[in-house]
């Protein structure tokens, strides 16, 4: 992953979590994280999510999923946009995700297909939202809650430093290395 596709993931919508700007815990042994316990995290939301045990499963945002991707992390779901715009062959937003190993479930904006999302039954959806707002309309937000635990990133505060920062700690709570560092 680049430094100008950093810059791109931290200041394009979904591209990015700025957890730790929004002064969100992490899952850990304070917290009731990976463990005896099961897992733990709360999001850009103020929302405890509480799991059994770590998710091996999740359906993302294009752009968040993109940048897991490059932490080892594979989703079995995006949704919403593949490039910048309609008939673009810029993948910048979704960067090296291999769509051979996902299924889409959802291109139209703020829209998902909830009858795929039942059927790859995620541990967790990961939603982007804008200073608050989620990137799901409110009748698809409430049915996906019904399907799985949703977790919040907000995508549009903070430095480009800290969002890239914060999505490595997302990654590594999902079960990436846990000695992730930034490189470049």
């Amino acid at each position: 992953m680049d430094w100008n596709r950093r810059r791109f993931l931290g200041a394009a919508a979904g591209l990015a979590a700025s957890l730790a700007v929004a002064g969100c815990s992490r899952s850990g042994a304070d917290d009731g994280g990976v463990g005896d316990a099961g897992w733990s995290y709360t999001d850009d939301r103020g929302n405890l999510i509480e799991l059994d045990s770590p998710p091996r499963t999740f359906v993302a945002y294009t752009g968040i999923a993109g940048a897991l991707w490059d932490y080892g992390l594979v989703p079995v779901g995006v949704f919403r946009a593949l490039t910048r715009s309609p008939g673009s062959t810029d993948t910048s937003i979704s960067g090296n995700l291999d769509f051979s190993k996902t299924d889409m479930v959802g291109q139209l904006w703020g829209q998902v297909e909830l009858e795929k999302i039942a059927a790859l039954e995620p541990d967790v959806v990961i939603v982007p939202q804008l200073r608050g707002s989620a990137l799901l309309d409110e009748a698809n937000l409430d049915a996906v809650k019904g399907l799985s635990s949703v977790l919040f990133v907000e995508t549009a505060t903070g430095n480009i430093d800290s969002i890239v920062q914060d999505i490595v700690q997302l990654a590594v709570e999902l079960g990436a290395d846990q000695d992730l560092e930034l490189s470049g």
